[in-house]
């Protein structure tokens, strides 16, 4: 090395020697820890100079760079990103745990019931909502059980990408709009305005129906490809949605090369159930040939919810979409009718109350209930939350927001 001495102490070649490895740290750290990397130069550059006026061996001009060049780093330290240290880790690593927004809507929420199928509002922006009246009376009553069934539903997925099915999981999806809200997650939460109830579809109807998966992200080789798994979950009683999208699923991987496996490995279902005895003669999901070798999970709820959820009566923003119609998606919103105000101001109330601080409190001991603390995921999501606090409206929790 340039500028060492021939014969110095044993413990100063030590550290000229040791400077080959912390040099590389230092430089690693620089370019994806930028503080921490200046912090550990700083301490690199002093140390050494340190050694080398010990020495007295240099020159005279090498000696004072050497000695200035700790002054230099220390100037720009206070002008590095704060925030590097305190998350201890740059955006730009940020960046690599989550995907683009455009193709990772459960980062950014842009409209919580968006999903394959007839356009909706967008609960999340009052603008275009147009008037709308208190939430309906019945959803208070609702909420301790809601909030729950979602806490079951988030440790059950285990961070996999959330497809909420059909109509009935749509005040659910509207509650976690709000809790995801400002907060960044490395999963996506999509809906599926499909129902298949009693339908065995046909080969072209399965056909018809890939471009609503791929919307859902539920393209089996863009699954395999990004390594990623995904949860559908529904409001259930038989199961037999879950077994004609896997069917679906399975057929669709089989045709891009893929093995049917592919698709029972990464698509697990989490059915919501009404608690409570089980239907005589009534066929568990998990017994469908369709659903043999899938993880299914069920998550039991109140029987008051799961009327409340799945019943032809309940308030729903989005409208039918029938199988004959997969193909011609409206163009337009739907009719404002009484009914579908009130299915706003509910789920516009849903999706305010889960933006407090108060309610993803709340949320935070609904999980913890359910075990979330066992589920990295979940422990993410908790951190997310606790880190944009101060962002948030300190309203209490449990009292349903206005919608207006």
């Amino acid at each position: 090395m340039a500028g060492c001495p021939t014969h110095a102490p044993l413990g100063v070649n030590v550290f000229w020697t040791a400077l080959t490895v912390l040099d590389a740290l230092a430089a690693i750290l620089l370019l994806d820890w930028p503080r921490a990397g200046l912090v550990v130069t700083l301490g690199i550059m002093l140390a050494d100079a340190a050694v080398k006026l010990s020495q007295a061996r240099e020159e005279a001009a090498a000696l004072l760079a050497q000695v200035s060049f700790p002054g230099f780093v220390g100037g720009v330290f206070p002008f590095s990103d704060l925030s590097i240290l305190l998350n201890g880790r740059s955006a730009r690593r940020r960046t690599r745990v989550a995907r683009p927004a455009a193709h990772h809507s459960g980062m950014t929420v842009p409209s919580p019931l968006l999903s394959a199928g007839p356009p909706v509002w967008n609960v999340a922006r009052a603008a275009g909502l147009g008037p709308l009246a208190p939430a309906p009376a019945e959803l208070h009553d609702q909420l301790a059980d809601l909030r729950a069934a979602l806490a079951e539903v988030l440790v059950a997925a285990a961070g996999h990408d959330l497809v909420f099915v059909g109509r009935s999981p749509e005040p659910l999806r509207a509650y976690l709009g709000g809790l995801l809200a400002g907060i960044r997650v490395p999963w996506t939460a999509h809906g599926l305005n499909v129902s298949l109830l009693g339908t065995e579809l046909s080969p072209a109807q399965q056909v018809a129906l890939r471009p609503l998966l791929e919307a859902a992200g539920l393209n089996p080789r863009r699954l395999a490809a990004q390594d990623r798994r995904a949860a559908l979950v529904d409001v259930v009683a038989s199961g037999g949605t879950f077994a004609e999208l896997h069917q679906a699923l399975r057929t669709w991987a089989a045709a891009q090369g893929l093995p049917r496996q592919s698709v029972v490995r990464r698509v697990r279902v989490l059915g919501l159930e009404c608690s409570g005895p089980a239907r005589p003669g009534a066929q568990h999901r998990s017994d469908l040939p369709e659903l043999r070798g899938v993880r299914t999970r069920s998550v039991p709820i109140a029987p008051e919810l799961w009327h409340w959820l799945a019943c032809d009566a309940a308030l729903k923003v989005a409208p039918c979409w029938a199988i004959g119609t997969w193909g011609h998606t409206a163009d337009h919103l739907p009719e404002r009718t009484p009914e579908r105000l009130q299915a706003l101001a509910q789920a516009r109330a849903l999706y305010l109350l889960g933006t407090a601080a108060a309610e993803r409190e709340a949320m935070v001991v609904a999980l913890n209930v359910a075990g979330g603390q066992q589920v990295p995921a979940v422990r993410a999501l908790v951190q997310a939350w606790r880190g944009t606090r101060h962002r948030t409206a300190p309203r209490r929790s449990g009292r349903l927001p206005s919608p207006r």
